[in-house]
């Protein structure tokens, strides 16, 4: 299983990336945008969605990390 490992860069980035898709999938649905559904909510979910769907199927893990 690959581990991913993210530093405090890496992480913002992320963050960002998942802000702006999150942005794009809630001008695109119809639904999400009328009931003003965040954009970091969207962004969000689709990242623990994903990212549950590879822990599962153990093709990879991101390990929290402290400090």
């Amino acid at each position: 299983m690959l581990t991913i490992e993210l530093n405090m860069y890496h992480a913002v980035a992320l963050g960002a990336f998942l802000f702006w898709m999150g942005g794009i999938i809630t001008d695109k649905v119809r639904l999400l945008n009328r009931y003003c559904i965040p954009a970091p909510l969207v962004g969000g979910l689709c990242f623990s969605i994903l990212n549950c769907i590879l822990y599962s199927a153990g093709i990879a893990s991101m390990p929290i990390k402290s400090c």
